[in-house]
């Protein structure tokens, strides 16, 4: 940084150049946790666009900007203090935050898979159910002629 009071930015843009990247990269991830909750959904035939869904997405992208601007303020004042020891400049705290946003859409996006299958194989097994009770003279006979052989 005392470099970029006389000048130099190069160090300056390389830090925000992280900065930038780390924030387009969660910014994906939430893009990627909306498109295959959507994509899992219609696979299993219980897709409805509601606002409800992209509001939430929405909420937790400005929430996620939120942390994210945190993290880079924080770093700035780090890199503030460290430039003054002669430290290494690195923004250590804004790449550690994305990480930890970009592992909790990960595990999100899974999480989604999971649930919207176990959904699917409640309803199935309800439709199972009424199933046997709607056809249970037909599954007597059946019983019945296996029995007979």
């Amino acid at each position: 940084m005392k470099k970029a009071l006389h000048g130099d930015l190069s160090e300056v843009w390389y830090v925000l150049l992280i900065m930038i990247m780390v924030i387009i990269l969660v910014l994906l991830a939430v893009g990627l946790d909306l498109y295959y909750g959507k994509k899992k959904s219609k696979e299993l035939g219980i897709y409805k666009t509601h606002s409800w869904g992209l509001r939430k997405t929405s909420e937790k992208a400005t929430w996620y900007g939120v942390f994210l601007m945190f993290m880079v303020f924080a770093d700035v004042l780090v890199i503030l203090l460290l430039e003054y020891f002669g430290r290494v400049l690195f923004p250590f705290l804004t790449v550690a935050g994305g990480i930890a946003l970009i592992y909790t859409e990960f595990i999100s996006v899974r999480e989604k898979v999971e649930d919207k299958m176990r959904k699917k194989v409640d309803e199935s097994a309800i439709e199972l159910v009424h199933l046997i009770k709607n056809n249970k003279e037909i599954l007597e006979q059946l019983i019945e002629k296996k029995r007979k052989r």
